[in-house]
């Protein structure tokens, strides 16, 4: 597999190099002891927690070495972009020398911001930190600022929405892609829309972003979400 996909991307002569994967490479990390994360904790939070912790390791933030050989090899190639799914959220992240990587959220199922709520909750010792629950409204925001430090990543997540539904549309030519992320709060999709399509197109958020000349470019949008209030 490793000297197949070497030797595709290596010999390829086409404008964009597209790297589909079901797990991401974007880092999945949030560091509590980050001064900028530190300051939003309570100063009940353990300190056994206020430590860096890997939120899944069952994607490439298990394997960073890994990580950094497929980052190496597309670093090799021009246009170089990676789509990636299975994590039930939106990320739109850099990953330095003009590779960017697209993760459109998933249009049903649980929310990775659900998922981790729910885990964290249940947890018979998670559970009772004092204000976990308003430390994972920010959820999306701590993967952020984490990745920010060069000891954590050296990858940028641009955007980032861990408790929303939705789909993207990726559109390409010669010039450039663009990336339509259409957004909907994950309270609506339990609701029928059926009779209505016109009432469930306002409930959705584009994101519009555009990559050419190996940079990536945001565009217009309605409103930005990185993060939501959790609603018991």
């Amino acid at each position: 597999q490793n000297a197949w996909l070497q030797g595709t991307l290596l010999a390829s002569p086409a404008t964009w190099k597209v790297l589909g994967h079901s797990f991401m490479l974007t880092p999945m990390v949030i560091d509590f002891t980050n001064p900028l994360i530190a300051g939003m904790l309570p100063p009940e939070f353990p300190d056994q927690l206020r430590t860096s912790l890997v939120i899944n390791a069952e994607d490439f933030n298990g394997l960073p070495q890994k990580r950094m050989e497929v980052l190496g090899l597309l670093d090799l190639v021009s246009n170089a972009v990676v789509i990636s799914g299975d994590i039930h959220s939106t990320f739109v992240t850099d990953h330095q020398n003009g590779i960017f990587e697209i993760t459109p959220p998933a249009i049903s199922s649980a929310t990775n911001g659900e998922i981790v709520l729910r885990v964290v909750l249940s947890d018979p010792i998670l559970g009772q930190i004092p204000g976990i629950e308003q430390i994972l409204e920010n959820y999306a925001l701590l993967l952020q600022v984490s990745a920010m430090d060069p000891a954590v990543s050296t990858s940028d997540i641009l955007y980032a929405n861990t408790f929303s539904h939705g789909y993207g549309v990726i559109d390409v030519d010669a010039e450039a892609m663009t990336i339509l992320i259409q957004e909907i709060d994950s309270e609506e999709i339990g609701t029928s829309y059926y009779e209505d399509p016109e009432a469930l197109q306002e409930l959705f958020t584009p994101l519009l972003f555009t990559i050419q000349d190996g940079a990536l470019t945001p565009g217009p949008k309605r409103r930005t979400a990185t993060h939501r209030r959790i609603r018991k």
